[in-house]
């Protein structure tokens, strides 16, 4: 379109000089050549202008299916981080009584990676008492899960 419109416009001012310089019988149809040639360049401006807007439509389009995929996928992961946390819960309340040896005073950590927002890693940190609780019965799993500390680095 620009390109064409770059043509016809140096064709609209090859004419007009021709017509400065030339003062015969041509110089009416001249003239109408560069009306004609004014109409084709009205034409092609809003045709130009048109399609601007509809990039820009498109574009505003794009964006916000970007945005929606962007919060759609922080809930998928989001909702992934909250499944392991249950399961890593459940782990350490049904098999937690094999950590017999380790002091009641220590904790045990899970780090997992690319869970944290950003693709960032995560760090869960679980107290060994809240452990041997939940296999003693008297918290749950996912009561578990709300006591643990969570990092993100």
């Amino acid at each position: 379109m620009s390109r064409d419109l770059r043509e016809l416009e140096r064709e609209k001012r090859d004419l007009e000089f021709a017509n400065r310089h030339d003062n015969s019988a041509a110089a009416k149809e001249l003239e109408q050549r560069k009306k004609a040639l004014e109409k084709d360049i009205a034409k092609l401006e809003k045709q130009q202008t048109t399609l601007t807007k509809q990039q820009q439509q498109l574009r505003q389009d794009i964006q916000a299916k970007q945005v929606e995929r962007e919060r759609q996928q922080a809930a998928e992961q989001q909702k992934l981080l909250t499944q392991v946390s249950t399961s890593i819960s459940l782990t350490l309340c049904d098999y937690g009584s094999g950590l017999r040896s380790l002091p009641n005073d220590e904790h045990v950590s899970f780090v997992l990676k690319g869970l944290g927002d950003k693709n960032t890693n995560l760090i869960k940190v679980f107290d060994k008492s809240d452990i041997k609780k939940c296999v003693v019965g008297d918290i749950k799993a996912s009561d578990l899960a709300l006591k643990a500390i969570t990092y993100q680095f």
